[in-house]
C-alpha cells in the first residue's frame, strides 16, 4: 500500500509540474507577444510622428520661401516701376 501511495504521489506532482511548465510557458508567450505589440506599436507611432512633423516642416519653408519669393518679385517690380517712371516737374 505505501509503495501504491508513493507512486501515485510522484504521478500527481509529475502531472503537477508537467501543468505548472505549461502554464508558465503561456504566460511567456502572453508576456512576449504583448511585449512585440508595444514595441511595434511605439515605433510606428514615432515613425508616423516623425514623419508628420517632417512633411509639417518642409511645407512650411516652402511655402514660407514662395512666399518671400513673391514679395521679393513684387517689391522689385515696384522699384523698377518707380525707377523708370518719368519725374513730372
Amino acid at each position: 500500500m505505501t509503495l501504491l501511495m508513493t507512486l501515485l504521489m510522484t504521478l500527481l506532482m509529475t502531472l503537477l509540474m508537467i501543468l505548472l511548465t505549461i502554464l508558465l510557458m503561456t504566460i511567456y508567450r502572453l508576456a512576449n507577444d504583448l511585449a512585440n505589440d508595444l514595441a511595434n506599436d511605439l515605433a510606428n507611432d514615432l515613425a508616423n510622428d516623425l514623419a508628420n512633423d517632417l512633411a509639417n516642416d518642409l511645407a512650411n519653408d516652402l511655402a514660407n520661401d514662395l512666399a518671400n519669393d513673391l514679395v521679393n518679385d513684387h517689391l522689385s517690380t515696384c522699384n523698377r516701376l518707380t525707377i523708370d517712371a518719368p519725374i513730372n516737374s
